[in-house]
């Protein structure tokens, strides 16, 4: 951010985003559950601190998104956001170091794009060009 690298400084953080979601989901917390309860809420308190580096770093890029996310999460995290720019995962942990209760049901962020709309606005796209 500081040398003006936006697209490559919202490219990384996508792509932790897409880290994220396939740590998720190769895990499967949901079916760990019925075999091993305890590697399924370490997948999903892993994914909880991916979800609250990924509302940090979006908020100068995605505000609304990131407001979205970090409302899951109580006041004393959003206050101390600034860590993560800071590199303080000490202060990062420590919040972790306690059971977290979430501050409403989770729900998706971002609607999913079907890969049909993709493919009809890349070809309206090349169709321009």
């Amino acid at each position: 951010m500081n040398d003006f690298k936006i697209k490559e400084a919202l490219q990384t953080i996508m792509s932790l985003g897409q880290d994220a979601n396939t740590y998720f989901s190769d895990r499967e917390p949901w079916a760990q559950f019925k075999t091993d309860e305890s590697a399924a809420a370490k997948t999903i308190a892993e994914s909880s601190i991916y979800a609250y580096l990924l509302g940090c770093l979006f908020e100068p890029f995605l505000p609304n998104l990131s407001a979205s996310i970090l409302g899951f999460y109580p006041q004393e995290f959003i206050e101390a956001k600034d860590c993560v720019f800071k590199a303080d995962y000490e202060k990062v942990k420590s919040l972790f170091s306690e059971t977290l209760t979430l501050q409403k049901k989770p729900k998706g962020l971002v609607p999913k794009i079907e890969a049909e709309v993709i493919q009809k606005k890349n070809e309206q796209l090349e169709a321009k060009l």
